[in-house]
């Protein structure tokens, strides 16, 4: 079974129009303190490796614009559990007390009947708040997706959940300059990272 397959082209149109116009979503919480507890798959130490190069030729495209996520948080989020920039209506640590056996214990049973998969990364997508490396898989990611909702405790106030395989690469510190040569330059840029 293969992953469903993501339409690319309609993904990058999605945000094409803000991206022209400079309506990018800054992070304002880009070296600030900041609680979640969230689910990732960490990458290889290569494919980091081989992100610092495509980082490299990115951020000589717009430095001013552009905060480079650091390579050894490079991730694919499998679940937010309580998402870092959601607020709930009770502190985070005194939600995450009540459920964090339950969601270690289920996380386990999840992982012991996960065979090991490889991700394909072959595009980088400009939405309005990042700069997404695309990958695809056999289907695993989305199982595992769909095993953790089903076993874990998340809050129902949780409310995004990932079904694209991505890694962030960059978030926006301010509008891009001419987001028509970034966006054009980003198009050509060639994936092919596991």
């Amino acid at each position: 079974m293969s992953s469903p397959r993501i339409n690319l082209a309609a993904l990058r149109d999605q945000f094409r129009e803000s991206i022209l116009a400079s309506n990018v979503v800054t992070d304002e919480l880009w070296g600030q303190p900041c609680l979640g507890y969230n689910i990732f798959a960490t990458l290889p130490n290569e494919a980091q490796f081989n992100f610092q190069s495509v980082q490299a030729e990115v951020m000589a495209l717009a430095p001013d614009s552009l905060y480079a996520c650091p390579p050894e948080v490079f991730h694919i989020t499998a679940a937010w559990i309580l998402g870092t920039p959601q607020t709930y209506s009770r502190p985070k640590q005194e939600i995450w007390s009540e459920i964090r056996e339950r969601c270690i214990t289920g996380l386990r049973e999840v992982c012991h009947d996960t065979p090991s998969f490889t991700v394909r990364y072959t595009e980088l997508i400009a939405t309005d708040k990042a700069i997404i490396a695309v990958g695809t898989d056999d289907g695993s990611m989305n199982r595992i997706r769909d095993a953790i909702a089903r076993t874990l405790p998340i809050p129902s106030e949780t409310q995004k959940q990932s079904r694209i395989i991505h890694t962030t690469l960059f978030r926006y510190r301010a509008p891009l300059t001419d987001p028509e040569r970034f966006l054009k330059t980003l198009d050509e840029v060639l994936l092919d990272i596991t």
